[in-house]
């Protein structure tokens, strides 16, 4: 065996309950708080309540002018992820396995870049914990220049081995947007070179677990947080050059961000990245609600829990209702506690996401508020692991499974239709 199980499955009779007990029960992320980890801030609304500047721009927005801005916005995204790209040492963020995206002043995501879906869809969760948690701490406090790193799959992220940045962007003393900038490292100095191992039986060998921390001042990396994080690996040039990339695309996505500003305002930007989610959500529900009604079922399976023989079970169910969809995983393979292939609620509903976003959601702008429609529930099981020591550094081995089904059931729903 790969080591000891950290936990044991939770006995329930989720068939005999009905759909919406499970949405109530299981629709969220089922971990416990720690220490810079807050699953609540991965589950929230998809748009929160607005902020000043947003309140007053709404209703003012021109359409013209407002598909302008959002045109320039995608562009200003798709330049970050080629800057990234091109600067970036690692192989995989060279091939594109990264993310970029342009939030709210709440950490709402209003755009994001190709490259991998994940990525951009997961930065969410960092930056309402520091909104959440920081903001008034005195020890730490948010200002312009302010430089956040995080990995670790507990607070937001996809594994270990995806390292991300993220700054706030502040218009004359006042929080604006965030941008930030992610993707796959690798190396973690974890149990393996290169960071992913089959071997890996529980999250202490998956190498530095960073929570949401702040590495940088006034546009600049602090000496000691960067050589902390650098002598924590195999590859410590490699890794530099790469943190000094991330930081190169925020700096550069906050200066084109305020030069939308210098040219129609706060007030229009504010309001701009808001409505580009209300859009996206009020397009969605459109979408959804030409499909049919009924469940469209597939299964899928995974032969290996890490370097043992075994077997995954991926059940999806896709429940459309009206202009709702639910996915619903009941049915999964309960948390083996060994391996590294468990999979966390956000990302499991960010791999939704990887499914839906191109298919079903084609030819709609993406952000969260392509979310607004979507649940999904899943009971404690692989997909919704609660064990805190869980290995998930091939937890996106398991959400590439999970696309698969749900494209299968989304097919299905496609054809039916």
């Amino acid at each position: 065996m790969i080591g000891a199980p950290t936990s044991r499955p939770v006995m329930l009779d989720v068939a005999a309950m009905g759909l919406d007990e499970r949405i109530a029960r299981f629709g969220r992320p089922l971990m416990k708080p720690g220490p810079g980890l807050d699953p609540e801030v991965l589950h929230r609304e998809v748009l929160e309540a607005p902020t000043e500047l947003e309140m007053a721009g709404e209703g003012r927005l021109d359409p013209v002018d407002l598909e302008i801005f959002l045109h320039k916005l995608d562009s200003i995204i798709d330049d970050g992820r080629d800057v990234c790209k091109y600067l970036s040492m690692a192989e995989m963020l060279q091939a594109g396995d990264l993310g970029v995206g342009i939030f709210t002043a709440k950490g709402d995501l209003a755009g994001m870049s190709t490259g991998v879906i994940l990525h951009a869809l997961l930065h969410y969760g960092p930056v309402k914990y520091v909104l959440k948690h920081y903001v008034d701490d005195p020890t730490v406090g948010l200002a312009d220049g302010d430089i956040f790193f995080f990995n670790d799959p507990d607070a937001g992220g996809v594994h270990t081995y995806d390292h991300f940045l993220m700054m706030p962007v502040f218009s004359d003393g006042e929080l604006l947007a965030w941008v930030a900038c992610g993707g796959h490292q690798g190396e973690t100095g974890s149990r393996s070179p290169g960071g992913w191992s089959p071997e890996i039986g529980t999250r202490y060998e998956e190498g530095l677990h960073i929570t949401p921390l702040r590495v940088g001042t006034d546009f600049r990396f602090h000496t000691d947080h960067l050589e902390f994080l650098l002598n924590s690996v195999r590859t410590p040039r490699q890794n530099s050059l790469d943190m000094k990339a991330r930081l190169a695309v925020c700096v550069r996505l906050r200066q084109q961000l305020l030069r939308e500003v210098e040219r129609r305002g706060a007030v229009f930007v504010a309001a701009g990245l808001r409505q580009s989610i209300k859009t996206s959500a009020e397009l969605a529900r459109r979408r959804i609600a030409g499909f049919n009604d009924g469940v469209y079922r597939s299964v899928a399976f995974l032969d290996t829990i890490g370097i043992e023989d075994g077997l995954i079970r991926l059940p999806v169910e896709l429940h459309k209702r009206g202009d709702e969809l639910v996915v619903d995983m009941a049915g999964a393979s309960p948390e083996p506690g060994i391996g590294p292939f468990h999979l966390r609620w956000h990302l499991a509903r960010a791999a939704s996401a990887a499914a839906l976003f191109p298919t079903v959601f084609r030819g709609l702008r993406w952000s969260i508020g392509l979310f607004d429609p979507i649940k999904l529930t899943a009971p404690p099981s692989i997909v919704n692991a609660p064990g805190r020591d869980s290995g998930t550094g091939s937890g996106s081995h398991t959400g590439r499974v999970v696309v698969q089904g749900l494209l299968l059931a989304a097919m299905r729903m496609l054809h039916d239709s």
